[in-house]
């Protein structure tokens, strides 16, 4: 659907509101993403499952947003 509408493909996938399981991993990887982002905070590695990546949640307000890159 979103590659229809954005006429590109679409490799990547970011799970609703960052939670998955096993079970979510493995329909994102049957549906041909290559990656999967959740929310878990963390860094990855070259052993880390793509398909399980972590985030970190970032502020929707650029200001707090430079304050927390800054901060870091």
């Amino acid at each position: 659907m979103l590659e229809s509408q954005l006429e590109v493909p679409v490799a990547e996938f970011a799970y609703p509101y960052g939670s998955y399981n096993t079970a979510a991993v493995e329909m994102v990887k049957a549906a041909g993403y290559r990656v999967g982002r959740g929310c878990c905070t963390g860094v990855a590695h070259t052993s880390t499952d793509v398909l399980a990546l972590r985030a970190i949640m970032a502020p929707n307000d650029l200001t707090k947003f430079q304050k927390y890159l800054e901060a870091r």
